[in-house]
């Protein structure tokens, strides 16, 4: 196996077809599935946030670390064959590279998350800024400062937590 990737040997094969749910938001399951072909749209409260197709995205990962239902909704968008990975917990005992790999992967959207979200508070700063008398300013402000107690309390958190 290269150096930052998934072990696939063994694996199973999963077919899906354009409109069929991968997972949805709010349930639970047991599976974690990489991407072997095909593109999926991934939806959070019915707006879609992203198309993937990049072979090898993994999904589902949080649903069976934390034991909580599923963050969003993924569905086929095209003919997809997945990779199906039915206990995410021996398969990352039994494949350090590849655990250490999904770890990256999660550091990494972390990273993107939270540069995304300071791009936004400075945006939404600049437009307090222009004019401290407007209310909606104001409430933005108020928001700002709850998502960033959100992220220091809930999203830095050490321990992990069953939702």
């Amino acid at each position: 196996m290269a150096k930052g990737s998934f072990v696939t040997t063994g694996l199973a094969e999963v077919k899906f077809s354009p409109g069929d749910i991968i997972m949805a938001q709010g349930k639970t399951s047991d599976r974690v599935y990489l991407l072997k072909s095909g593109t999926v749209a991934v939806e959070i409260d019915g707006t879609e946030v992203c198309k993937i197709g990049e072979p090898l995205s993994i999904f589902g990962e949080i649903c069976a670390l934390l034991d909580c239902p599923h963050t969003a909704t993924v569905k086929a968008t095209t003919e997809c064959v997945f990779y199906e990975i039915k206990d995410l917990r021996a398969y990352c005992k039994e494949n350090a590279e590849a655990a250490v790999y999904m770890a990256e992967i999660m550091a990494q959207r972390l990273v993107n998350m939270n540069k995304r979200f300071t791009q936004f508070k400075a945006e939404l700063s600049s437009l307090d800024a222009l004019n401290k008398d407007l209310s909606f300013a104001r409430q933005i402000s108020n928001l700002v400062l709850r998502m960033d107690r959100f992220w220091g309390r809930d999203v830095f958190e050490t321990k992990p937590r069953k939702n």
